[in-house]
């Protein structure tokens, strides 16, 4: 059986405000290490909840939905949106 894929967000607790958008499997998306500074701050000063966008996907096309979220929502260190995400 070949892995399942899905896309997740992560925004902020007090106004839900979204920081990063990945692609994961299993329990990823509830993980907090290996996660960037700029991740860590956000959670550390506002808290953040999990949001599930796209679920049950194969590697490829989740690897596809992970850039389109990304560009819809737009990257902070592009001051084109929000995200942290740097890929």
């Amino acid at each position: 059986m070949s892995t399942r894929y899905y896309i997740y967000l992560h925004v902020r607790l007090t106004d839900g405000q979204p920081f990063y958008i990945g692609k994961g499997s299993g329990k990823r998306a509830f993980v907090k290490r290996n996660r960037s500074i700029h991740w860590k701050n956000i959670v550390n000063k506002y808290g953040y909840d999990i949001l599930l966008l796209e679920e049950t996907l194969g590697e490829k096309e989740a690897h596809t939905l992970e850039k389109y979220w990304i560009n819809r929502i737009g990257r902070l260190d592009l001051k084109l949106g929000t995200l942290v995400n740097f890929t």
